[in-house]
């Protein structure tokens, strides 16, 4: 396989190993058939020369096939990796967009209350508001002035201290009667 330019060096030497491993076995080759020539002649080093082309062949043949396993571990890595960065670079985008969606919402949120807020401010009734326990969450300012208690103490106190005596029999009976109506 041929290197391509943005490989790592690492990836490259490989290849080149691989290349190595190719033209190896070809020397060898030509090793061996110098051998035969030399055997032919009777000279006594050809069967060492032989011997070394043989060798040589085999490393060769070894490192081919090791570079070759090894570069297919890091091209299936390196394709691992884009994967999962393509997977993550996703994901990032996807949060980021909920993110805004949700700083969105937020900010719709925070100016739907303070409408809400001016409103119940400049109202000129008396405006309350209970959870289930019959404490109060909200006491706007015609409150504070019809029943001469800052917000601040009001909340959190249970409804009925506001409700005169002779009337909490039918407030409770009214609000027993919400709970049933779920209105």
């Amino acid at each position: 396989m041929i290197p391509r330019p943005h490989d790592p060096p690492e990836v490259r030497q490989l290849d080149r190993l691989r290349w190595l491993g190719i033209w190896l076995p070809a020397a060898a080759l030509l090793i061996v058939a110098a051998e035969g020539v030399v055997a032919s002649l009777e000279l006594p080093w050809g069967v060492w020369l032989g011997t070394l082309g043989l060798l040589l062949a085999l490393l060769a043949a070894g490192a081919y096939g090791l570079a070759t396993y090894l570069l297919g571990i890091v091209r299936r890595q390196e394709a691992y990796f884009l994967r999962r960065q393509q997977e993550l670079l996703q994901t990032h985008t996807t949060l980021q967009a909920s993110l805004a969606e949700q700083e969105r919402a937020a900010a719709a949120l925070r100016e739907s209350q303070a409408q809400l807020a001016g409103s119940l401010g400049s109202a000129r009734d008396a405006i309350l508001t209970i959870e289930e326990t019959q404490r109060i969450v909200l006491f706007n300012a015609a409150a504070e002035r019809l029943f001469r208690v800052p917000a601040a103490e009001a909340l959190g106190q249970p409804v009925a201290r506001f409700i005169p005596e002779r009337f909490q029999e039918t407030h409770r009976a009214g609000l027993h009667g919400f709970g049933r109506t779920n209105l």
